[in-house]
């Protein structure tokens, strides 16, 4: 008998690694550490002393860090993994009271847009591509290039603002560039799929897709993706699998491989979300019910999981390998 899919993600990763992981915020710490371990002691050094000026360092970070992690000597790069994923903090501040003060952080510190940006990609009522094979593949800038704020844009302008960047600002572009340095190489945080009827105005990267599948477990194709590598993990084995991953982490890349090229590499995920995400049976099925009116859901197999999640950690591995090169750019002192 096929296994549920919840059951399925659950053993291809304990498998792997004896407990579940998680590309929400385990999945981005995960980045960050092996980022961080492929940094040199002086780079370290440098961004521990930019992130200390974050002006939520105190509540955000320090008030934060596990016990363990304190008693284990790893709380700096704890905290450089947690900055990753501070950007979703932004987006409730769930521990912090009075409502009033949660609200005013909120409205202060979150940016929802920066976090993607919808390439299209068109399909007919039976599922299949509107444009040639290799069409997508636009020269870099082919993408929202009008100013809006989306994860390209934010990404170059982090870049640029840090020189003149107060040491406060840095400390919170830092957690910006290495959390948008994960969701640009998340495939659904790159694009949406435009199809006839209900999905005309695009699936949001995902997000008007159902998932079909047993509880507990995602509800939409972008939840399914974003919990690509699991649910939780505590920090130690994190910090395990990372140093595993290690050896495909630092292994050479061809020439020009690891150009820094924001648009590019939004377009990259618009080409894997075109070949692993929305693959034919999803997209046949999909198109189909949104060409009736209906809502879209989808039932993935184990094959699909399966890929989904080898892909995930290559995916994990490529932004870490290019996040390292985006900061070797910036000035430090």
């Amino acid at each position: 008998m096929r296994k549920p899919w919840c059951w399925a993600v659950f053993v291809v990763l304990a498998a792997a690694t004896g407990q579940v992981l998680a590309w929400n915020d385990v999945g981005h710490m995960l980045m960050a550490r092996i980022t961080f371990e492929n940094l040199s002691e002086t780079q370290r050094a440098a961004l521990g002393g930019i992130l200390s000026a974050h002006p939520r360092f105190a509540e955000d970070f320090e008030g934060r860090v596990p016990p363990d992690v304190l008693r284990s000597g790893e709380a700096e790069p704890w905290r450089f993994a947690r900055a990753a994923t501070w950007p979703d903090t932004a987006r409730h501040f769930g521990y912090v009271r009075p409502a009033r003060v949660r609200e005013a952080l909120v409205e202060r510190y979150h940016r929802g847009p920066w976090h993607y940006i919808n390439l299209e990609l068109r399909v007919d009522a039976q599922g299949s591509y509107q444009e040639a094979a290799g069409a997508y593949q636009a020269a870099a800038g082919a993408y929202q290039a009008d100013g809006t704020e989306d994860i390209v844009v934010t990404l170059d302008r982090i870049s640029r603002s840090w020189a003149t960047d107060s040491g406060a600002q840095r400390a919170v572009a830092l957690c910006w560039l290495l959390h948008l340095m994960g969701d640009i190489h998340q495939p659904l945080h790159t694009v949406m799929l435009i199809a006839p009827g209900t999905l005309e105005q695009g699936d949001r990267g995902g997000n008007e897709v159902r998932v079909r599948a047993g509880r507990p477990g995602p509800r939409n194709l972008h939840a399914l993706w974003d919990g690509a590598l699991g649910k939780s993990m505590r920090w130690q084995d994190l910090t395990a699998l990372a140093r595993r991953m290690q050896p495909s982490a630092s292994m050479p890349t061809a020439p020009n491989a690891d150009a820094i090229d924001f648009a590019g590499w939004a377009e990259q995920g618009r080409a894997l979300a075109r070949e692993l995400v929305y693959v034919s049976g999803l997209r046949r099925r999909v198109a189909g019910q949104s060409s009736r009116g209906e809502s879209p859901d989808f039932r993935p197999d184990d094959a699909y999981l399966k890929r989904m999640t080898d892909q995930g950690r290559s995916q994990i591995i490529l932004a870490a390998r290019r996040a390292v090169r985006v900061l070797g750019t910036l000035e430090l002192r």
